[in-house]
């Protein structure tokens, strides 16, 4: 089976955008045209391909940026061909072969699936022997698709060694089950099972899940050859960072990933043309997450259980390109603009995001950043500005120029007073200072902790931030938590204070109140909490959703311990508490701060109020954390 088509460039007027024209239709029967094909020109990686419609007809831009020397055509489930323009005129048709597909499963000796098994597939018929590999997926397939005509062999290869063949070194793999030689033609797709001897090396070990669907392009057709990658999130300042897990797959002729041996947990799935099929440059097309979003924030993240599999995750590419966004650094004074700037996404709490970019400031000011999916971000600049934060919403293809002020800084000081024992030392404490908005905190790595510094006297000097911000502690003794926070007057730790970086009053009294009265909170777990093999957490956080912020010291998580559990130096008030899965929830990324799954843990949660120097004892049962 093969496809034919013929092109025709179109004449315009000189102040029009020049096309090539044409049509793809079946060259077995060409009455039957073939819609969604994909037509570019070869030297043009950010340009659009044009796709065919309905009467497989297509029109292509020609743009500056490439010459249109050649053009080159694809279409999932067949060999993809470069044709060159100028060669149309006497030769107006194109056959495009349609690929050969060999596939099968690879079995341990006992029959069971060889997962991870790697298969190695040879051409005989050809100088050279090309060969190709894949692994086998937990379920022991394996496929090798867009095959030419001609004789193969396929077999499971467990190492490769150097031997020697006419007097030269070269690699070969080790043969880890029987050969099966096939003979392909166009169109075939041939089944060949394999059954690997060295059984040691298969199977995924413990209980695992899967994700897997098909992903089509903007014209609903079925995209072979796009990169699906899994993330999760880890929390970086707060923020649930995106974090990929797992090695990447690659959509196979029919459109379709698997991807296996998933840990318990959510996962956002992500789809990109890593490589522009048309000619193998990087692409200028932006990721697109489940189900069709190019923003982490918009993706719906995909809950994996212990061996469950999650079928139709189908994705909807659609085309989206990169912008620029470009500006200026105007520094106060006589200081220089010369250091770094961050773009990061705004902040939705519970909320994935993509990592903050980064870029230099030059020594005029300038900076840039190439490559930017389109969307709402905010700029920051480790140092005080006018606008702070800096929001901007960025646009194709060129956001800019935009201009940045920074203000001039200073310093402010206070001290500690320390309530209850006075045996401890400075040293053995350490504090960050917070801003209340995300989307300034966002923006601040480990910088933060040299923004307060306590001295041998317990004098404290911070270099305050444009932005109202929380004292948080960062190392303390047991027992220890902030009571209050004086500027000037006293406010619990829990009210942001406003402290201004710039100006001509200087401030010093500012005054950090701290307390070792903290309550204590332990308790059992009722019932057999040892059926859960993938333990129990105890979960305790603030009844007021207001308190629900970054680093905040009125939600905390503790493992249990053969059936026991203590929460110290927890701050006084009032609270709910629930034991859950450790499986339910995954502390490390973040999902603690999640607003939504705590409102869902507050329906069972038992509630109560903690008093300041109080110990309390609960009993709890384990409940499924509701999704």
């Amino acid at each position: 089976m093969s496809l034919a088509v013929w092109f025709w460039v179109a004449a315009h007027a000189v102040a029009q955008t020049p096309t090539l024209t044409g049509r793809v239709v079946r060259a077995d029967n060409p009455a039957v045209p073939l819609a969604g094909a994909r037509v570019s020109l070869v030297d043009d990686a950010s340009g659009d391909p044009a796709l065919t419609d309905a009467r497989g007809r297509f029109t292509l831009a020609i743009t500056a940026t490439a010459p249109a020397d050649a053009l080159r055509i694809t279409k999932a489930g067949f060999l993809s061909r470069t044709v060159a323009v100028a060669a149309l005129a006497t030769t107006p048709e194109v056959a495009l072969v349609r690929g050969a597909v060999i596939a099968g499963v690879v079995q341990d000796a006992a029959g069971a699936p060889a997962t991870g098994v790697t298969v190695r597939l040879t051409r005989l018929d050809t100088a050279g022997g090309e060969a190709w590999e894949t692994s086998a997926d937990d379920r022991g397939a394996y496929r090798f698709a867009g095959l030419r005509n001609g004789r193969y062999q396929v077999s499971t290869s467990s190492a490769v060694r150097d031997v020697t063949v006419d007097g030269k070194p070269v690699a070969a793999s080790l043969v880890a089950s029987d050969v099966v030689t096939l003979d392909v033609h166009a169109g075939d797709e041939l089944f060949a099972a394999l059954t690997d001897k060295e059984t040691a090396r298969t199977g995924v070990p413990g209980a695992r899940g899967v994700i897997e669907g098909a992903v089509r392009d903007e014209a609903g057709e079925l995209a072979e050859g796009v990169t699906v990658r899994l993330f999760r999130g880890q929390l970086v300042d707060g923020r649930r960072q995106l974090q990929q897990v797992g090695a990447a797959r690659v959509t196979d002729d029919r459109g379709r990933y698997r991807m296996f041996g998933l840990a318990p947990g959510q996962y956002v799935v992500q789809v990109t043309y890593d490589k522009a099929p048309e000619d193998g440059a990087l692409s200028a097309r932006v990721p697109i997450y489940f189900p069709s979003a190019s923003a982490a924030a918009d993706a719906v993240p995909v809950r994996v259980g212990p061996d469950v599999e999650n079928a139709g995750v189908d994705i909807a590419y659609r085309r989206e390109r990169y912008a620029r966004v470009h500006g200026s650094v105007i520094a106060s004074g006589d200081a220089s603009p010369a250091g770094s700037i961050k773009l990061i996404r705004p902040f939705t709490a519970g909320a994935l995001v993509e990592p903050p970019l980064t870029s230099s400031v030059e020594a005029n000011g300038s900076f840039v950043f190439e490559r930017v999916v389109p969307g709402d971000y905010v700029l920051f600049v480790p140092r005080p500005t006018e606008r702070l934060p800096f929001r901007i919403t960025v646009a194709a293809p060129d956001t800019g120029p935009l201009t940045i002020r920074t203000t001039s800084t200073r310093h402010a000081s206070g001290r500690i007073l320390l309530e209850g024992d006075r045996s401890v030392t400075p040293q053995q404490f350490s504090m960050r200072l917070l801003p209340a908005d995300p989307d300034v905190s966002g923006g601040l790595t480990t910088g933060l902790a040299e923004l307060v510094s306590i001295g041998t006297d317990w004098r404290l000097t911070l270099q305050p931030l444009d932005a109202p911000s929380r004292f948080v502690l960062q190392k303390a003794p047991p027992g220890w938590f902030i009571k209050s926070v004086n500027v000037p007057t006293p406010q619990p730790a829990s009210v942001p204070v406003d402290i201004p970086a710039s100006g001509n009053t200087e401030i010093s009294d500012v005054t950090v109140v701290l307390s070792n009265t903290a309550a204590v909170l332990s308790g059992s777990i009722v019932g057999d909490f040892r059926q859960e093999p993938s333990g129990t957490r105890v979960v305790l956080f603030a009844t007021d959703e207001s308190l629900w912020y970054y680093r905040t010291p009125y939600a905390a998580s503790v493992p249990v311990e053969s059936g026991r559990f203590t929460l110290d130096s927890v701050a006084p008030g009032d609270y709910f508490v629930a034991a859950i899965r450790a499986a339910d929830i995954d502390v490390r990324t973040g999902e603690l701060g999640d607003p939504d799954l705590l409102r869902a843990l507050s329906a069972d949660a038992q509630r109560i109020t903690l008093r300041e120097g109080t110990r309390r004892t609960v009993k709890l049962r384990v409940s499924r954390a509701p999704r």
